[in-house]
């Protein structure tokens, strides 16, 4: 895809994904599929490797199978090495059980004739707008920072902002079901854009809860109800 599509993606997906426009040639297609496996993968792997360095400082010992991040904080090149092989998996998945999916989502929607091959290339090229902006900022820490603890260490307001991309990538493929297939809106937004944003919203409630959860676990001195007391 070219800047300017990219440019559409991002920030006018109804424009992107408009009748009649073509979507790219097949290789990116691919390219956007392997984008969105390694975003996956970088996701998956700071958000393990994160809480890892959460339970450190935290003084609780992480689970044995947690032990190989030990080496992923302090190497980008096992970071990127681990990365890549979850970015084969997720692309796998991305391909097959995720595009059914939409194409699942899309039918009970409204348009019983949706096929795989549209589904896929909105479904994928959707995928890069929370993958790109997580594979520009790990090149840019692999770049700044010695090690992923150390960029993980200073942590900036960039970190948080991606936190708005699945959101927004939800509403690219709501927009691109709707330029695409003769969906009905309501439900259409129901299964493009409600659902996802709930899931979205309980997994970053979620993740925060877990992480306050050790924290007072850690110290439980500082817990809201100190022991002995009650409301």
């Amino acid at each position: 895809m070219m800047p300017v599509d990219l440019l559409d993606l991002f920030l006018r997906p109804r424009r992107f994904f408009a009748p009649g426009r073509s979507l790219g040639a097949r290789a990116s297609l691919v390219a956007a599929l392997i984008v969105y496996g390694f975003g996956a993968g970088i996701t998956r792997l700071e958000h393990l490797a994160g809480l890892r360095l959460v339970l450190k400082a935290r003084g609780i010992e992480p689970r044995r199978s947690m032990a190989f991040l030990a080496s992923v904080s302090v190497d980008w090149w096992k970071f990127w090495g681990h990365a890549a092989l979850t970015a084969i998996l997720a692309a796998a998945l991305f391909w097959t059980v995720g595009t059914w999916w939409f194409r699942l989502r899309a039918r009970w929607s409204g348009a019983p004739e949706a096929d795989m091959g549209t589904s896929r290339e909105i479904y994928v090229r959707s995928g890069l707008v929370i993958a790109l902006p997580a594979l520009i900022l790990a090149l840019a820490q692999t770049a700044a920072f010695p090690s992923f603890r150390a960029a993980w260490a200073q942590a900036s307001l960039w970190t948080l902002v991606l936190i708005v991309f699945p959101f927004w990538s939800s509403f690219t493929s709501y927009a691109g079901v709707r330029a695409r297939f003769p969906v009905r809106p309501g439900r259409a937004r129901v299964w493009f854009l409600f659902l996802p944003w709930l899931l979205y919203a309980i997994a970053f409630a979620g993740l925060g809860a877990s992480i306050l959860h050790m924290q007072v676990k850690s110290n439980p001195a500082k817990s809201v109800f100190p022991s002995g007391k009650s409301t």
